[in-house]
């Protein structure tokens, strides 16, 4: 079973971010965004498995995609934690317990 993560230490972290300069100017709201961004494509997807963007072409558009990507592959298995997520009976049981898939 894999545990929660919260992604604000990643997306403060992530090497070269298409986020970098917003980070530097707003970083609270910033995170709040990306991970919001974050959640909304997990949320999307009907399995809860990374989608292949191999398809997009080289645009805006993949360079953010292929950044969330990049940030939901960093702790392997564990999803972020996630209001969202818990409602759906995805997110992790108790304050920081394993995920439990619906």
């Amino acid at each position: 079973m894999a545990t929660e993560w919260a992604p604000g230490l990643a997306i403060a972290e992530a090497p070269d971010p298409v986020w970098a300069e917003s980070l530097a100017n707003a970083p609270v709201e910033t995170i709040s965004a990306v991970t919001m961004a974050l959640m909304d494509l997990i949320l999307a997807t009907p399995d809860l498995k990374v989608p292949s963007v191999d398809h997009l072409p080289e645009s805006r558009v993949r360079r953010h995609f292929l950044a969330l990507v990049g940030l939901w592959q960093r702790p392997g298995d564990a999803l972020p934690a996630c209001p969202g997520l818990c409602r759906l009976g995805r997110g992790p049981v108790g304050p920081a317990g394993p995920f439990a898939r619906a």
